[in-house]
């Protein structure tokens, strides 16, 4: 899985080794300075240290690191309990909150549809490699938030985009009302102590190495629709 517990960087240990700030991780890395100090995390690097280990002594296997599993894309189905989707709960904090930050509108969200993951790994079933034993599988076709934003007042949710200061005044007003506060518990985690979240991520996450070879096997990942977003803000609704 490529989540953001296991790409953390400790970033005191890995800038003291390197003096640029473009860390990459592609299908070639597994340790590049992560904290792994958390459960899990630690068993998501061990778990790849033990099929690495078990690999170099002959066993025919594979790892691959899934991204953010979500509704088909062919009919926008989904599992069946949405809630225990964490992007999804994440957005719905958002509706909830009502605003967000403007330092947001630019990153990216990617949304990698099962039924296309699951097709991605049966071509890779069929077409296996020596060569190669990592694959990245999830969407490079992102979805900014303020493409997001614009689908989601389709729906009358119209959310604010505010200043960084106006923002964290509207977070301080919400986590000093004892009936409001609930609606922060899904990205509370998420807020450093100056209440900045900390979506921004120190490494590139790479996947080209799997594009180009799901290519070879005449697969590539779609982008995502107006229509796919419109079938997605719809489940959203009924959580809501």
């Amino acid at each position: 899985n490529l989540d953001s517990s296991y790409l953390a960087l400790n970033k005191k240990q890995w800038l003291k080794k390197n003096n640029n700030n473009d860390i990459i991780f592609d299908e070639s890395c597994q340790y590049i300075g992560q904290i792994i100090d958390n459960v899990y995390a630690r068993s998501k690097f061990e778990a790849e240290s033990y099929i690495l280990d078990a690999i170099s002594r002959g066993l025919d296997g594979y790892i691959l690191r899934m991204g953010h599993l979500m509704p088909r894309i062919r009919d926008g189905v989904f599992q069946e309990n949405i809630l225990d989707n964490d992007l999804i709960n994440k957005i719905i904090s958002f509706i909830k909150i009502g605003a967000i930050p403007d330092y947001l509108l630019k990153y990216p969200l990617e949304f990698t549809p099962v039924d296309e993951a699951a097709y991605a790994i049966c071509k890779l079933i069929k077409h296996s490699t020596y060569s190669n034993r990592i694959f990245h599988l999830y969407n490079h076709n992102s979805v900014y938030v303020k493409r997001l934003l614009r689908e989601l007042k389709r729906f009358n949710y119209d959310i604010k985009v505010l200043p960084e200061d106006a923002f964290v005044k509207k977070v301080n007003s919400i986590l000093n009302d004892e009936n409001k506060k609930n609606m922060l518990k899904n990205v509370l985690v998420d807020f450093d102590s100056n209440l900045h979240l900390r979506y921004e991520n120190d490494i590139n996450l790479k996947s080209s190495f799997t594009i180009k070879y799901l290519a070879r096997c005449y697969f590539i990942w779609p982008k995502i629709s107006d229509k796919y977003l419109f079938r997605l803000i719809k489940l959203l609704k009924e959580e809501i």
